[in-house]
């Protein structure tokens, strides 16, 4: 599934966690943390982005 379909997903839902692959078609997943992050009901909801490749920069290792 691509990243930008996923996030459509995921606004007609309100999970408890949102587990997200740091790479993902079309987008990633901070950026993807960070449109939700926007929606109210999402604010206080945890997010964690994993991935199989290093984080190269410094800004994709702080919170949002």
């Amino acid at each position: 599934m691509d990243g930008l379909k996923g996030l459509e997903m995921i606004k007609n839902v309100e999970p408890d966690l949102i587990i997200l692959d740091y790479k993902l078609t079309n987008t990633t997943g901070v950026n993807i943390c960070k449109e939700l992050r926007t929606i109210k009901k999402f604010k206080n909801i945890p997010m964690i982005i994993v991935s199989s490749t290093p984080i190269e920069k410094e800004y994709d290792r702080k919170t949002y």
